[in-house]
């Protein structure tokens, strides 16, 4: 089977690769932009790209969406990381949580997969904490260099790649499309 996910981050795309490819998926990337909504919720967001994508994208395909949730910060960023990310970066969120000890995070992702007859939703969460400054070994993207998944010392920019992949909320809701593709 062929499925597309409409992504331009080539880490996503490599996630879903390495998920996926073990049930004979064939994983290919497409850069189409759906239109994306404000909400609430990264679920209602997946659900509107599946949505707005059925009819120029052949099925199956995927989609997600994803944000890091600051508890001192009330979630923010949230389902506005994508934009925080653009405009204040990292920098941006270190200086938000400048003079803050409490340091607890999470980030959480949703898949949309749409079979060309459904969309169904795998959500997935990780928490962590955040670092007063970024440490990376050059992998990872967005705010990777900074977030400290529980039950380890290094961030998601720090660990290999295949450890960040099955610990990661993207890790998790993947795991739960491959459940669902596995009929369990």
């Amino acid at each position: 089977m062929r499925l597309t996910f409409v992504t331009s981050n080539k880490g996503k795309l490599h996630e879903a690769t390495t998920a996926l490819s073990p049930l004979g998926i064939e994983v290919v990337g497409s850069d189409l932009k759906p239109v994306e909504i404000q909400a609430d919720t990264l679920e209602e967001i997946a659900r509107a790209k599946c949505e707005v994508l059925v009819g120029r994208l052949p099925a199956p395909f995927i989609v997600d969406d994803g944000g890091l949730f600051v508890h001192h910060l009330k979630g923010f960023p949230g389902v506005f990381s994508a934009h925080a990310l653009q405009t204040i970066g990292v920098p941006g969120i270190l200086k938000l949580m400048e003079g803050v000890e409490e340091r607890r995070a999470h980030f959480a992702a949703v898949v949309g997969y749409h079979d060309g007859a459904q969309t169904r939703l795998f959500p997935g969460r990780c928490e962590g904490r955040l670092l007063h400054a970024p440490r990376s070994q050059g992998h990872g993207f967005g705010f990777d260099p900074i977030f400290v998944p529980e039950g380890f010392d290094q961030t998601f920019a720090e660990l290999p790649a295949e450890v960040k992949n099955r610990v990661s909320h993207r890790g998790q809701a993947l795991a739960g499309l491959v459940a669902h593709l596995r009929g369990r």
